[in-house]
């Protein structure tokens, strides 16, 4: 009899799991439809597989967009195909979408076709009540040039005059400078020039870093809002204006140091990239400078409780070198300040002042390496966009930035390393813009940007998008498994990107580790909600320029983690049934005492 309840128990809930994951939307019924055309019948290969919407919801979204009621033959219609091209091949891949959907196009690269395999691919169709479903990729710039040339502003002849200044100090043929050693610590050497004109002198401090490249250095360090977490000098800094795509006005406020009182200093501050030459392919990029320099602004007016302190120079220079540890990548930095601070100073403050300054590079590492380097986005080429008023939380994990493009569209390459986020990164994008995005494979980035390697494990999205919105990007913890990335809720494939033509690939394979092949999808975001349509095994036939797709009559569990859902039907039928085991025993066990006591009772009566 126990076994029988058991039994029972198990069935029921079972029947509970999988009406919960119906429910939930973990679980999809995909009819069955064998449509496998071949080259003798084009009218089939036409129409090769009719993907059927996931669920009653889909179908009510689908209803309630054409306002019509439901009809087979208008919904044929209606259909739209997404065509593909593999050289001078056309590929016709048939969804079924309305007027309200708007379909990715991927472009297949020219390698000959890959042997067929059984893997299943995802394809997202994304809602579009602005035009039809038209041919679209996602074309990478050819990037002709390291960087753009320099917008004129209107302190751009004073960051002009600053940057001459600071290669002049930085040049080994320059006999004017002076340099004196004055310490050695920590790995990091000072030097000091006197400066005829002020009381305050050059300070250099240069140092080899390790475990970092020069862009994630310049993660920490070019990042104007997170000075306060690595600088204890400094009080507030806020970023102003965006006076180009590489060049901002930012308002420092230095704290307060007894017997000084509080400073202040007024900057235009500059971003450039150069080429490196290095001695290691595997460390080749680029070298990354950081420079400031005072400047009077209208929007910045002085505050009467402070003293206004000038800044000469205060410049950063990082280059990448040969890995000194052999694998993880090695930078020479070198950081050059000359400040007046304002008023009278004592001997001993001009002390403390110089060993600070000289320790900002130690700073920077060790905050590198005990909180890790933040997100972080680097346009393509450098200056084509401008990422402004970036700010990174490390105890919440929450990193926003504001996306401008300077050109007729941009391309931003986000870096978001996955030590951050052990259950993925979720980015979010205004639902009202026109953005292209794609998680992409770092070896599947073209040879030609000549980008390095990050240190830490990365995750890389690229964003594209137009010169006409700007773009607030965040990035928060996602729901998913490390290293994955999701978008507006909706997690995306990793994506590899033709190297010959840099444009988005789709492969018939579910290998990606081959260049020029891709594996997953690029997202285009239309100021629309986005809806999953799944698609059987797709897979090319001898002697047919289609690509069949056949849905399998299944169950298909939406989410491709399979183990997390296994796991959740076998937890929830545990669970049912430990449930329903003690129901048992608790009714026998009340039968047992209840029985007896109506027996007595009637015996007495």
């Amino acid at each position: 009899m126990i076994i029988s309840g058991l039994a029972v128990g198990a069935v029921f809930a079972t029947s509970l799991g999988l009406i919960f994951l119906f429910q939930s939307g973990h679980l999809v019924f995909v009819p069955f439809r064998s449509a496998r055309p071949t080259a003798a019948s084009p009218a089939k290969t036409e129409r090769h597989a009719h993907a059927q919407p996931a669920d009653d919801s889909a179908r009510d979204l689908k209803d309630a967009a054409s306002c019509e009621p439901r009809d087979r033959d208008r919904d044929r219609d209606r259909d739209r195909h997404l065509t593909l091209s593999r050289g001078s091949t056309k590929v016709d891949l048939f969804e079924d979408v309305t007027d309200k959907v708007r379909v990715p196009v991927y472009r297949i690269p020219t390698p000959p076709p890959e042997p067929p395999t059984g893997a299943e691919k995802t394809i997202h169709a994304l809602t579009s009540p602005a035009s039809p479903p038209s041919p679209s990729s996602f074309d990478l710039p050819p990037l002709p040039t390291l960087s753009l040339p320099p917008v004129a502003h209107r302190h751009s002849d004073a960051l002009h005059h600053a940057r001459r200044k600071f290669h002049s100090y930085l040049s080994d043929d320059n006999d004017q400078v002076r340099w004196t050693f004055v310490s050695e610590s920590k790995g990091t050497k000072v030097y000091t020039a006197v400066d005829p004109a002020n009381v305050m002198p050059v300070v250099k401090a240069v140092a080899m870093v390790d475990g970092f490249t020069p862009e994630e250095l310049l993660s920490g360090i070019g990042a104007v809002n997170e000075k306060c977490l690595w600088d204890s000098r400094s009080e507030t800094v806020r970023e102003i204006e965006r006076l180009s795509a590489t060049d901002c006005l930012v308002h420092i406020q230095i704290a307060k140091q007894f017997p000084l009182a509080g400073r202040e200093a007024v900057t235009a501050t500059s971003v450039t990239r150069t080429q490196a030459s290095s001695s290691s392919d595997d460390n080749a990029g680029y070298a990354v400078e950081s420079l400031s320099t005072s400047v009077v602004d209208p929007r910045c007016p002085a505050d009467s409780s402070r003293v206004l302190a000038t800044l000469h120079i205060s410049g950063w220079s990082i280059r990448p070198i040969k890995s000194r540890s052999g694998t993880a990548p090695s930078c020479a930095v070198t950081y050059l300040v000359h400040v007046d601070i304002g008023g009278s100073i004592p001997g001993w403050v001009l002390k403390l002042a110089v060993s600070e300054q000289a320790a900002s590079i130690a700073s920077v590492s060790g905050w590198l390496e005990k909180f890790g380097v933040p997100p972080y986005a680097v346009s393509m080429p450098w200056g084509s966009a401008s990422v402004a008023d970036t700010r990174w939380n490390p105890q919440t994990r929450n990193w926003t930035a504001e996306l401008r493009a300077s050109e007729s569209s941009a391309t931003v390459l986000l870096h978001i390393p996955t030590s951050h986020f052990p259950k993925g990164a979720e980015v979010r994008l205004p639902s009202r813009s026109s953005v292209d995005i794609c998680h992409v494979a770092w070896n599947a980035l073209p040879a030609h940007y000549n980008l390095q390697k990050p240190a830490s494990e990365t995750s890389m999205v690229l964003i594209k998008f137009s010169d006409s919105e700007t773009i607030t990007v965040e990035v928060i913890d996602g729901s998913s498994t490390k290293g994955s990335v999701s978008c507006n809720g909706r997690e995306l494939d990793i994506v590899t990107l033709s190297q010959s033509s840099s444009t988005a690939s789709i492969s018939s394979t579910s290998s990606g580790e081959k260049r020029g092949e891709m594996v997953g999808e690029v997202v285009s975001l239309r100021r629309t909600d986005i809806m999953e349509k799944k698609v059987g095994s797709s897979h090319r036939s001898a002697g047919s320029s289609q690509i069949t797709v056949n849905p399998n009559s299944s169950l298909v569990l939406r989410n491709r983690d399979i183990a997390k859902n296994v796991a959740l039907i076998m937890a929830w039928v545990m669970i049912s049934t430990v449930a329903l085991m003690v129901w048992y025993v608790a009714v026998l066990r009340i039968g047992a005492i209840v029985t007896p006591w109506a027996c007595n009772c009637s015996c007495k009566e």
